[in-house]
């Protein structure tokens, strides 16, 4: 996966990497998520990602509702980890075994960065599931008012976007966000 993502946005193999004990980790860094730059040349890197390999998440229990369904948990931790580092823009990528890997995404969120996204898939699956419709403790847990998330094959997501159509608009918002203290003249 990290591959992916660093020749994707980087241009090599090498800059953006797994975390060290992802999984594993209590405290969440500069960078929430999975994958990591691991370059100044992957620098800024928006996004949040979380990479999950497992046989036992069904998008059609998700969809249902059923309060077991791992995607829940996975969404939400994604979210989560989102909200609480300086990459903004959280990204669930999901595969099974000889299933190519999907890309689960904030719909609202990616739309604030490239408002015509939806055109530049022949096909995506998109799903909102409401307040009420959310597992108890998955809402309370991770502070969820709803999940409005677009679904798409990994390879779709990477082939659609390109790093300016999140680089720009995320540094400014950084800036916004820190803005740099005026230096006192003497």
């Amino acid at each position: 996966m990290a591959k992916s993502f660093s020749l994707w946005w980087a241009g090599d193999e090498i800059s953006i990497s797994r975390v060290s004990g992802s999984g594993a980790r209590k405290h969440i860094a500069m960078y929430g998520g999975d994958l990591q730059p691991s370059s100044a040349k992957a620098e800024p890197f928006p996004f949040c990602i979380e990479c999950k390999k497992q046989q036992r998440w069904s998008l059609n229990n998700l969809l249902l509702g059923l309060p077991g369904e791992p995607l829940f948990g996975f969404l939400g931790q994604c979210i989560e980890a989102a909200r609480q580092a300086e990459n903004n823009i959280p990204l669930l990528v999901c595969a099974a075994n000889r299933q190519p890997p999907l890309v689960f995404f904030d719909t609202m969120t990616i739309h604030s960065y490239v408002p015509d996204f939806l055109k530049r898939f022949r096909a995506v699956f998109r799903f909102r599931i409401a307040h009420n419709q959310l597992p108890e403790g998955i809402r309370t847990k991770y502070h969820l008012t709803h999940l409005d998330q677009t679904l798409v094959p990994l390879q779709a997501f990477l082939t659609a976007f390109s790093r300016q159509d999140f680089q720009t608009e995320f540094v400014r918002r950084k800036r916004l966000q820190y803005p740099r203290r005026a230096s006192k003249r003497s």
